[in-house]
């Protein structure tokens, strides 16, 4: 069932890439975030670091890269390292990149929020329920099929993290890293 439910994420997931246009962070090593550049529609939300985002910007989705995570699940260290470059290679390219200089924010629904935390995103909960829901089935049964440790299927809740633009230069950029 594993090998079955594996085979049909990696298929779903090409073609959600390629169907979304997902764009990989100029920069990185290991291209573990895909971004979906997309305006805002929903109500104004005020970000912790004093952001505000409104209907009409431009915000980014983050999607993790189901090939780099496959054979990194588990990997505590491996997920910071992954999360460190990716803003980092967003930090750079902030400044330099059109494209980036218009995003006001970032964010994702995922399991792996705790972690998100620990580097800087603020966690938020998935407001819409059926959402929530699906995402939280979703997720568990990727994580369940890509595991490679045979453990007991489990339905997890998901959460929002976010990170406005601001945040990831301060937390993120060269300058700031070598404090």
């Amino acid at each position: 069932m594993r090998e079955f439910l594996k085979r049909y994420f990696e298929r779903k997931n090409q073609k959600y890439i390629e169907g979304h246009g997902l764009i990989t962070i100029e920069g990185s090593k290991n291209l573990w975030f895909f971004l979906d550049i997309m305006e805002y529609k929903g109500k104004a939300i005020e970000l912790e670091d004093g952001t505000i985002v409104k209907k009409g910007d431009i915000i980014a989705e983050i999607h993790l890269n189901n090939d780099v995570i496959i054979d990194n699940l588990g990997n505590v260290k491996f997920v910071f390292n992954c999360l460190q470059e990716e803003c980092s290679a967003l930090a750079v390219q902030i400044p330099e990149n059109e494209q980036y200089q218009k995003i006001v924010a970032y964010f994702a629904r995922t399991l792996m929020y705790p972690f998100a935390a620990k580097k800087g995103f603020e966690v938020r909960e998935v407001k819409n329920r059926f959402l929530a829901l699906f995402i939280g089935f979703w997720d568990s049964t990727l994580k369940y099929a890509l595991e490679k440790n045979k453990t007991k299927f489990k339905i997890r809740k998901p959460k929002e993290i976010w990170i406005s633009r601001e945040k990831i230069m301060k937390l993120y950029s060269k300058d700031n890293l070598n404090k």
